[in-house]
């Protein structure tokens, strides 16, 4: 079994499967590990997965250069799960013309979205710290900043 990074150490972002054109990429989701399994048959080794792997390229571990903190209203933070920052943020966002990506929970599952309109992004509170599937929203996301659309991206340190 060909897998993009080792055995059990997938981070489960799947960017690996939607930078695939020859769809022989599938994430293979059991209750403890993602892995990203490679289909030798349509594979072309073109390296496009492993070149997008956060596991197979080193990261940027600065640290950050300012850091903010503060509270959102009463009315957004009693439909938050935790003091309503991003939905304060969301909501900032979309006002002054962005999109937003983010969870949700949709048909029983936790999938991306990307809106620019408030009445979707309420369906984003609540669903920011679970195991998500965020595949097909990186490559909408790539079409709106070449667009020269201010997107903001909200999820798993895996997934951003």
């Amino acid at each position: 079994m060909k897998t993009v990074c080792e055995l059990n150490m997938c981070n489960g972002c799947m960017a690996c499967v939607e930078k695939c054109h020859r769809n022989a990429i599938t994430i293979k989701d059991d209750l403890k590990y993602y892995n990203a399994l490679i289909d030798t048959k349509k594979c072309v080794d073109c390296g496009l997965c492993t070149k997008v792997c956060p596991r197979e390229n080193d990261n940027d571990m600065s640290k950050p250069k300012w850091w903010y903190q503060g509270w959102a209203d009463s009315e957004i933070r009693e439909h938050a799960s935790s003091g309503g920052a991003a939905s304060a943020i969301i909501r900032a966002f979309i006002k002054h013309g962005g999109y937003v990506a983010s969870c949700l929970f949709d048909s029983g599952k936790f999938v991306f979205e990307v809106t620019n309109e408030m009445a979707v992004a309420r369906k984003f509170a609540g669903s920011k710290y679970v195991k998500s599937n965020p595949e097909k929203i990186y490559g909408k996301i790539q079409s709106l900043v070449k667009a020269n659309q201010k997107v903001l991206f909200i999820g798993l340190p895996c997934q951003v």
